[in-house]
């Protein structure tokens, strides 16, 4: 690293390094410091070559610093990329496995096809649902399974710490009394959902029993009109051959 215009400038540029005197130490850091300064970008200009050596040497250098610069941002991109690659596949995978069973509900029934807008509403719940799946932890990798039961412990608290501190509000009185108010509510509500349906069901049937006896009554005037027609008939025969 050592280069001899840096020796050379230290005491005949002007500036303030002729006034440190000959120190090995600060011409080794000097050195250095014009090292990583044309590593890193094209120099300052307060040190420079003189020769044509001095500027090949100079530009082999440079040239050095930009494929390590390139190399350390190719390698820090590839890391940020793959921080989700892993997460990404799988939501991807689930999404295709997902397509695959919309398509088979449409060739069970190919003339009510699912309408596009659901379609697009039941990938965007999935997604939601896959992106904040903590069970993937233990279904898509073995290294769970291969835990101490303690370890397991502090991995499941770990990935499931937000949905455990939601269920323990369900430790305290007042939520769980809430909770008790909300069931009776629901509880309510569906039998009034059932006693409204029943309903519905009985008027139902009472329409239809009321039109069945209206067809039943239309189906018998009907036949009296054809029976009446036919006799008619009759007469009118009898009467033409009488005549003839």
């Amino acid at each position: 690293m050592y280069s001899g215009w840096v020796h050379e400038q230290l005491y005949t540029d002007p500036n303030d390094f002729h006034k440190v005197g000959k120190n090995i130490q600060f011409e080794f850091i000097a050195s250095l410091y014009w090292v990583f300064t044309t590593l890193t970008t094209l120099g300052y200009g307060d040190f420079y070559g003189q020769t044509v050596n001095e500027y090949i040497f100079t530009m082999f250098v440079e040239f050095i610093g930009v494929f390590v610069f390139a190399y350390m941002m190719g390698n820090i991109n590839n890391l940020i990329e793959k921080l989700n690659d892993d997460h990404v596949e799988y939501i991807q995978n689930e999404n295709e496995n997902l397509d695959q069973w919309i398509i088979k509900i449409d060739r069970a029934n190919p003339t009510r096809k699912l309408p596009q807008t659901f379609i697009d509403d039941l990938r965007k719940r999935f997604t939601i649902y896959w992106q904040k799946d903590h069970t993937t932890v233990v279904q898509e990798y073995p290294f769970f399974n291969q835990l101490p039961v303690d370890l397991r412990e502090q991995v499941t608290v770990a990935s499931n710490d937000g949905v455990l501190k939601y269920l323990t509000l369900g430790s305290s009185p007042n939520t769980s009394s809430q909770f008790n108010a909300i069931e009776e509510q629901q509880k309510n509500e569906i039998i009034k959902l059932a006693k409204d349906l029943n309903d519905k069901i009985e008027h139902l049937k009472s329409a239809l029993s009321q039109l069945d006896n209206e067809v039943k009554v239309k189906v018998q005037n009907i036949k009296t009109e054809l029976e009446f027609i036919a006799r008619y008939e009759e007469v009118i025969h009898g009467y033409d051959e009488d005549n003839q």
